[in-house]
């Protein structure tokens, strides 16, 4: 009962959120393709197992008030909550109507009470109780379903995190909802960062859908040119295209064939084939055991998780898609994450060879001799390789036994010297780092240039400066590069040079010292000094990074 298409106005009651994280198990149950997880209403409380509703905002419950005699809703339910027995609730039990993209609606009203999750307690918590059911006599509210919890943020911290899990149905193991924050352990390398978020619209309080956009599909790494607009539903297994959109990718599928709204694939298709869709710029793969959705007896055809019948002008990406990934529904900066998971397998990943310029004093003063590179990922497992020859745009490519992975960070330190010719660097000997990289696998060759972990600088021109020594230490080592930046007058602008190499490292330290003259014929400062600034570390986040000696 979660297609919704409308807003509904909400009255005005008050409720505090909590600040608390608050992150819940969640049970899953075939049957019903749900995931819930008990809430407890009014004073004294009474319990109910409520499914995670992924399609919008709001809370309802079931109660007295979708029976007989106040409303036909619900027919005959047993397992509802009766807000006569709480002394808590309040509210002018203002009503509203949910529709359906069905065509049916649901008349309900609105209630407040104090509500507890997992022993976290709301006070005046606002949530619908449907009544009647609009618009299609055969449609009820099953006895099974006891209400549905929106992904509305709860907390203060508007952010929720949802990661869905069929593999059991034990109680607690249908993966996790996060109230209030992330639980990154469910993101691959546990990493935060590996989160791409795009543009959610700002929803109100209630039930406005959230909609996301397709931007590309990609079968075997090849576009197909195929976008749409869709929304999120759990309680169905499958992901819905339009049938014209559903006949073009399920054809491609191996032994794929797409028919009155019938999507049949070959239950042996090979594990190199992949399918990805294109959101927030970014390719999201399905993992190879999601594509089947059930065998035909007798047969070595099943038929596909992906299919037709969405036709109404929206996709629906059902259980099978929403249990690949971790979603983040951020509605405090109005943004919706998605995110490659930890505990999911999701075959032969993207990967790229790894292709590093290096510092410009490495390849023109010491010309790579004995210089050592590690580099490191985001679970901190390290790789040491000795640069020995590099290409004349001044690259080393690391060997193509380390290649970059889809959705990992790297940082890369440079040293002089190894460890005895081990594959240890020599920590005293540290020179320059970058910060931590994403990798970027799309075209198979990722090339970490100057820009990622270098600057440029502008220099500002005192009367009587004519010109500048850099004295660069790196790290705590006795390796150090001293400049001459000789520039002409007519070179200052708004009494500042631009010196527009990309000299400046993280993992040096800086002295500037202006001079009064120049002697051009040797390129270097002579004269007296007028000012000088000492000891500064670079901030390569801006280009250039400017000093001032005021």
């Amino acid at each position: 009962m979660s297609n919704t298409t409308n807003t509904i106005p909400t009255p005005t009651f008050t409720t505090t959120p909590i600040a608390t994280l608050l992150t819940i198990n969640l049970t899953f149950k075939q049957s019903l393709m749900q995931w819930s997880f008990p809430i407890q209403f009014g004073t004294p409380p009474q319990s109910l197992n409520i499914p995670i509703d992924t399609t919008y905002n709001l809370l309802w419950v079931v109660s007295e008030f979708c029976m007989s005699p106040f409303g036909d809703a619900c027919k005959n339910s047993t397992n509802f909550f009766n807000t006569s027995l709480s002394n808590t609730i309040s509210g002018s039990y203002q009503e509203f109507t949910i529709r359906y993209i069905n065509g049916s609606e649901i008349e309900a009203i609105w209630a407040s009470d104090t509500i507890t999750m997992n022993n976290q307690i709301f006070v005046k918590m606002l949530f619908g109780l449907p009544k009647n059911i609009k618009g299609n006599d055969s449609i009820s509210i099953p006895d099974t379903t006891t209400g549905l919890i929106g992904l509305m943020p709860y907390q203060n911290n508007q952010i929720v995190g949802l990661a869905l899990s069929s593999n059991s149905e034990d109680v607690g193991n249908g993966g996790s909802v996060t109230f209030g924050g992330i639980d990154s352990g469910y993101i691959i390398g546990n990493n935060e960062s590996n989160i791409v978020y795009q543009p959610l619209p700002q929803l109100s309080p209630t039930n406005e859908q959230f909609m996301f956009n397709v931007t590309n599909i990609y079968m075997n790494d090849m576009p197909i040119n195929i976008s749409g607009l869709f929304w999120l539903n759990s309680e169905i297994q499958t992901i819905q295209l339009d049938d014209d959109s559903a006949g073009i990718v399920v054809n491609r599928i191996p032994g794929g064939n797409y028919s009155s709204g019938g999507a049949i694939i070959d239950c042996n298709f090979t594990l190199s084939f992949d399918i990805s869709f294109e959101i927030a710029n970014q390719k999201w793969r399905l993992p190879l055991n999601t594509m089947i959705k059930d065998v035909i007896n007798g047969t070595s055809q099943c038929e596909s998780i992906i299919t037709g019948g969405a036709n109404s002008g929206f996709w629906i990406f059902g259980s099978a898609f929403i249990k690949s990934f971790y979603m983040v529904f951020d509605q405090s900066h109005s943004r919706f994450g998605i995110a490659t998971r930890s505990d999911i397998d999701y075959g032969p990943l993207p990967q790229a060879i790894i292709a590093v310029q290096l510092p410009w004093f490495l390849t023109v003063q010491y010309q790579f001799n004995a210089t050592c590179l590690k580099i490191t990922d985001q679970l901190d497992r390290s790789q040491v390789f000795s640069i020995d020859n590099i290409d004349p745009n001044g690259f080393f490519h690391l060997s193509d036994i380390y290649l970059a992975q889809e959705g990992f960070t790297y940082s890369i330190d440079f040293y002089y010297d190894l460890l005895n010719n081990t594959d240890i660097c020599t920590n005293e000997l540290h020179l320059v780092y970058t910060p931590s990289l994403k990798a970027d696998v799309t075209t198979g060759l990722w090339e970490i240039g100057l820009n990622y972990y270098s600057t440029s600088i502008r220099l500002q021109v005192l009367n009587g400066v004519e010109c500048f020594v850099l004295l660069v230490v790196y790290g705590q080592t006795v390796f150090y590069e001293m400049i001459h930046i000789l520039f002409p007058s007519d070179a200052v602008k708004d009494g500042y040079i631009d010196v527009p190499i990309s000299f400046i490292y993280l993992g040096g330290k800086y002295t500037f010292v202006a001079f009064d003259n120049a002697d051009f014929d040797s390129d270097k400062c002579i004269g007296n000094v007028i000012v000088s600034k000492s000891s500064l570390y670079p901030n390569v986040t801006v280009n250039p990074w400017t000093i001032n000696f005021n």
